[in-house]
C-alpha cells in the first residue's frame, strides 16, 4: 500500500464553513476540536435535537431544524452518524440539496468519518455534484462529554483521508491548521487499515485479559493482577511507541530461549496456549529480524508444532 503523508496543502481557506450532520461521539469530537483550533463550525443538524443543541452551543454555532437550513449555512459537511446509516444519509442529503435554489450539491464538500468504509457511501452526494471523502482519526473516541471545557481528545491524533481530491485536500488543510497529521490511503485499503486499528487496540484488549487471567489462576486476586501487570504493560507499549515492536522485543523468544519457551507451552492449555504460540511465531519474525545471525528455525518449529497440536 501507498501513503502520501502530509500530502494537502497547508493553507486553508479561512471562509470554509464546517457543518455536521449526526451530533454524536464522532461529530462532537470533531466539531470541538475543529472550533478550538479556529475553524468556523456553522452547526449540527440531528435526529437528536438536544444533542445537536449541545454541541452547537460548545461550538457558538447552530442547531438547524433541517438539512436545507444546514446546506445553506455550510461548505463542507461532515455525515458523522453510525456507519450502517452513512448512506442513508447521504442520500437524505442531496434530496435535501435538491430542493435548495442551487438544486444540487455542486462547490459543496462531504465527508465522512468512518474507518471502515470508503467514501463510497456517500455517492448519492457525490452523483449531485459534491467532492467526497472519508476523514478518520487513528483513537478511540470518547463519549460526549457534559462540560464544554473537557479537553480535546483529538489534539495530534493522527487522521487518514481518502476519496476525491478536492474534498481530501480541503479536510487535509483543516487538520494542517488543527496540527493533526495525516497520510491519504487508497480505497481498496480501507478494510485492511480499519483492521490494523482493531489489532492495535480492541485485540490489546484481548490479549490483557488473557494475560491476567493466568496471574488469577497462578493466586493472584483480579485487583493484585491488574497492578502487578500495570507497569509491565505500559512500560512496553510506551517502549514500542517510542522504538517499535522490533526495537522493543524482549522476553525468551527474543533471547532465542527455546526450553523456556516448550516450558510456556507445557504449562498452558487451550485458548491460551494457541494464543501464545501464534502470537509467539510473530514475535520469532521480528526476533529474527532484530537477530539474523541466529538459527531462529528450531523456535518456528516449536510453535508451529504448538498449533498443531490437540
Amino acid at each position: 500500500m501507498t501513503v502520501s503523508v502530509g500530502s494537502c496543502p497547508a493553507e486553508r481557506d479561512a471562509r470554509l464553513r464546517v457543518g455536521f450532520v449526526g451530533a454524536g461521539k464522532i461529530g462532537f469530537a470533531l466539531g470541538m476540536h475543529l472550533f478550538e483550533h479556529g475553524s468556523k463550525v456553522s452547526g449540527y443538524a440531528s435526529r437528536t435535537q438536544k444533542a445537536a443543541l449541545w454541541a452547537s452551543q460548545c461550538t457558538h454555532s447552530v442547531s438547524f431544524s433541517s438539512l436545507q437550513a444546514l446546506l445553506d449555512s455550510t461548505d463542507l459537511i461532515f455525515i458523522t452518524v453510525p456507519d450502517g446509516a452513512i448512506a442513508e444519509a447521504a442520500g437524505q442529503l442531496a434530496d435535501a440539496a435538491a430542493s435548495t435554489p442551487a438544486g444540487g450539491l455542486s462547490g459543496k464538500l462531504v465527508c465522512h468519518a468512518s474507518g471502515a468504509l470508503t467514501s463510497g457511501e456517500l455517492d448519492a452526494c457525490r452523483k449531485a455534484g459534491a467532492a467526497c471523502a472519508s476523514v478518520h482519526p487513528l483513537c478511540a473516541v470518547p463519549d460526549v462529554p457534559t462540560s464544554a471545557d473537557a479537553p480535546d481528545r483529538l489534539a495530534g491524533m493522527f487522521f487518514t483521508l481518502e476519496g476525491d481530491q478536492a474534498a481530501v485536500d480541503a479536510a487535509g488543510a483543516l487538520l494542517d491548521a488543527a496540527g493533526n497529521p495525516h497520510c491519504t490511503i487508497a480505497a481498496d485499503a480501507k478494510v485492511r487499515y480499519h483492521a490494523a486499528a482493531v489489532f492495535l487496540s480492541n485485540l490489546v484488549c484481548g490479549l490483557a485479559s488473557e494475560g491476567l487471567g493466568i496471574l488469577e489462576g497462578c493466586g493472584f486476586t483480579p485487583e493484585q493482577a491488574l497492578q502487578a501487570a500495570g507497569p509491565l504493560f505500559t512500560g512496553n507499549c510506551a517502549a514500542i511507541a517510542q522504538k517499535g515492536p522490533q526495537n522493543a522485543l524482549s522476553g525468551p523468544i527474543e533471547r532465542n530461549d527455546l526450553e523456556t519457551v516448550r516450558k510456556h507451552l507445557a504449562a498452558l492449555d487451550g485458548q491460551a496456549r494457541e494464543t501464545y504460540a501464534t502470537l509467539s511465531l510473530s514475535v520469532c519474525d521480528l526476533a529474527a529480524r532484530r537477530h539474523p545471525e541466529r538459527d531462529h528455525a528450531p523456535m518456528r518449529n516449536l510453535l508451529e508444532s504448538a498449533q498443531t497440536r490437540k
